[in-house]
């Protein structure tokens, strides 16, 4: 790996290319039943038990303003990331692969959209396609208010 790369996770959600900084990805899981949270935001589709810890999931179709249900299909996975000491989950359409890029293959973001309000960071191409864009997510802005506690367990 070159000095100073990056390595990110890609990701389908909406038909659209994304990307986690594989750092935060703890691990990937197959769709699961969720427990709604009464009084959640629309962005939190519920919650789950991993080994004992509740696990809040988010939308990112919603969050990021991607058209489409949330992530269905064989391919649909959950990424379960920690982030500044939160463990989340997002679900995905599809998984990409692994890419590794240099700091001067990250670009800026000329104008980003309103949904995903400060949640895309910067851009690069993708390796095996070098006309797919991949946006990459900033991973502590997808639930960036701590979701209460008290209001995920009365939901179980």
């Amino acid at each position: 790996m070159t000095e100073g790369a990056l390595q990110f996770l890609c990701v389908v959600v909406g038909g659209r290319w994304f990307a986690f900084d594989i750092r935060v990805v703890r691990e990937i899981l197959p769709p699961r039943p969720l427990v709604p949270v009464p009084g959640a935001p629309p962005e939190l589709r519920g919650v789950f038990n991993l080994r004992g810890e509740l696990v809040p999931v988010a939308d990112l179709h919603r969050i990021l303003g991607e058209a489409g249900p949330p992530e269905e299909g064989e391919e649909a996975k959950l990424l379960v990331v920690r982030c500044r000491g939160r463990t989340f989950a997002v679900g995905v359409d599809r998984l990409g692969e692994v890419e590794t890029v240099p700091p001067e293959g990250l670009e800026p973001i000329p104008g980003v959209e309103d949904p995903a309000r400060g949640l895309v960071v910067a851009m690069f191409r993708r390796r095996a396609a070098a006309d797919d864009v991949v946006l990459v997510i900033r991973a502590g802005a997808v639930l960036p208010d701590p979701v209460d506690e008290e209001v995920i367990h009365g939901a179980l």
